[in-house]
């Protein structure tokens, strides 16, 4: 395989920043390996002065800069923090690095957050609240009025919300939309086992996010049969939906990606991770209505969920793009990941099975509708179970089929459902331990 990615062996961590959103915090480096994602850049033939790009995820933390490890001579690094650019001139092999962690017993949530190896993908950018100044804490399970969700979330500026300690295990029942325009909002359930429902039954999305930059993280959504979608990324750039855990019978999509009317302006750089669905229609959708002409192009990653929705884990139709490694996608009885029109999917490394398929049922769908162009299926590694194979345009490959413009790691399929089994939803949220990323970068110059 020619992907320029791997998972590396595990090594004590470089570096360690501390960052509050109220304070700085005194921590003492500990002694726990850090996860290394390596990229490797080699550029063959150039000669004379070359830059080469610095590129990483946001780290979330103040004071962060590339360092050159190694090399045959000092190169010029300009720029400070993920994006840098080092200026190279003689010849050999250099090496840079970045490096951030998160030391155990901090209890510093925004920067573990932030700092997560999951945060990657097409929606890595998304920081949510992290620039509040301090935290909204929701004490309410009322439908709104003070100290509730809504109130929380309907509030502008930066917002990073958590849950009060007294409402720990409770349900909000919604009875109506939230539907937020402001970007800069972190939902943060970790450690909180809050349950978000609708009011009798409901018809209506409960979730609906319109102004970008937002982080969805350790809440369960219980759709007690209601017949609409959980959760609706609408409009705007930069979302990262972590651990959540959406069930309950719901008619229609878990989560919902892009543009649901001629109004909107659709949502892109979507980034689900950790993600568990079942008992439910839907799983993910992206692309909206079909009726929309120029439907603007969007772009998703999905990575190391749990889809066990009947159908659309995901679909992506309408001029989407998408990523999807590294899942383990079960229990389908009519489709698990589905291309649609003029879309096309990476599928990498994940695991297929489904024992309650009908007779019509595929694992891995291409097709056509509308009269669009077929959406397309690249897949590799991908590993099928105890399910329907894969119809219309699906295409097996070893390089990537279109460019990733993001490092990541990626485990091997037989290795997928233990992780997952263990780490994906609300409940499989790790509280404990050290979160470290350390980026590294190789440039060959000749």
């Amino acid at each position: 395989m020619t992907f320029n990615m791997k998972v590396s062996t595990f090594s004590a961590c470089t570096a360690l920043i501390a960052f509050s959103v109220s304070a700085i915090a005194q921590i003492t480096t500990p002694e726990k390996p850090t996860i290394e994602l390596i990229e490797l850049v080699n550029k063959q033939g150039a000669v004379g002065a070359v830059e080469v790009p610095l590129q990483a995820p946001a780290c979330g933390v103040q004071n962060v800069e590339w360092i050159q490890s190694s090399g045959p001579a000092s190169a010029e690094i300009t720029g400070t923090g993920p994006d840098s650019i080092a200026l190279v001139s003689e010849p050999g092999n250099y090496q840079f690095e970045l490096s951030c962690c998160v030391a155990e017993g901090s209890n510093n949530r925004v920067q573990r957050l932030i700092s997560s190896p999951d945060r990657i993908g097409y929606g890595a950018k998304a920081t949510g609240g992290a620039a509040a100044d301090s935290f909204t804490r929701v004490t309410s399970t009322k439908n709104d009025g003070p100290g509730t969700l809504r109130a929380a979330m309907l509030a502008s500026g930066p917002r990073w919300i958590v849950f009060d300690e007294s409402i720990h295990g409770e349900t909000i029942f919604l009875e109506s939309s939230i539907n937020v325009q402001e970007p800069d909002l972190t939902i943060d359930g970790s450690g909180a086992g809050i349950t978000i429902s609708p009011v009798n039954g409901g018809d209506f999305p409960l979730l609906v996010f319109r102004g970008g930059n937002s982080i969805i993280h350790g809440i369960t959504i219980d759709g007690r049969d209601f017949r609409s979608t959980s959760m609706l990324i609408r409009e705007g750039d930069d979302y990262w939906v972590d651990h959540v855990t959406i069930f309950g019978n719901i008619f229609d999509d878990g989560i919902g990606i892009g543009q649901g009317s001629k109004g909107d302006t659709s949502a892109s750089d979507v980034t689900i991770s950790n993600y568990k669905a079942f008992d439910t229609n839907y799983g993910v959708l992206g692309g909206g209505e079909d009726n929309i002409v120029n439907y603007p192009p969007y772009r998703v990653t999905i990575h190391k969920s749990s889809l066990g929705a009947r159908d659309r884990n995901p679909k992506i139709k309408n001029f989407g793009t998408a990523h999807v490694f590294n899942n383990h996608i079960h229990s389908f009885r009519f489709s698990g990941i589905t291309a649609g029109a003029n879309s096309k999917i990476f599928s990498q490394n994940n695991v297929l099975s489904s024992r309650n398929a009908n007779n019509s049922a595929s694992a891995i769908i291409g097709n056509t509708k509308n009269g669009g162009k077929s959406g397309i299926v690249y897949t590799s590694n991908d590993l099928l179970t105890d399910s329907a194979g894969s119809r219309g345009d699906v295409r097996s490959v070893t390089s990537e089929p279109f460019s990733i413009p993001y490092s990541y790691s990626l485990m091997e399929a037989s290795e997928v459902v233990n992780h997952v089994l263990a780490n994906a939803g609300a409940d499989n949220v790790n509280l404990d331990g050290q979160a470290c990323q350390t980026h590294r970068r190789s440039f060959n110059h000749e």
